[in-house]
C-alpha cells in the first residue's frame, strides 16, 4: 500500500531537515546533501509523499521526500546551520553598513 501526505504529521510551515533534490534537477537520484527550512507546499510524486522547501543550508528553493526527514540531525548539521545564519546576519550588516 502506497503511503500518502496524510499518512503523516506533517504540515506547511513545519521546519525540517533533509536529503535535497534541486527543484530544477527532480529525478529518482536524490543527492546525498542535507536541507534544512520550512515547508512551503506538500505534493504527491511519483516516488512517495513530497514537499517544496527553502533550503537555509544549501540556498535555494528544494524538494524534500516526507520519507526522508531527519527527525534527530547530528551536532555536525545543527553547527553548519548556525554558521550559515551567522553568515546571512554578517551579509546582511554589510549591505546595510554600504
Amino acid at each position: 500500500m502506497k503511503s500518502t501526505i496524510k499518512d503523516y504529521e506533517i504540515q506547511v510551515g513545519q521546519e525540517v531537515w533533509t536529503t535535497v533534490f534541486s527543484l530544477f534537477r527532480y529525478t529518482a537520484e536524490e543527492s546525498e546533501s542535507k536541507g534544512f527550512g520550512k515547508i512551503t507546499k506538500l505534493f504527491e510524486s511519483e516516488l512517495g509523499p513530497a514537499f517544496y522547501f527553502y533550503d537555509e543550508i544549501n540556498g535555494g528553493e528544494r524538494i524534500g521526500l516526507v520519507k526522508n526527514i531527519i527527525m534527530k540531525p547530528t551536532s555536525g548539521m545543527i553547527n553548519n546551520l548556525s554558521n550559515k545564519r551567522i553568515e546571512l546576519k554578517e551579509g546582511v550588516k554589510k549591505k546595510k553598513e554600504k
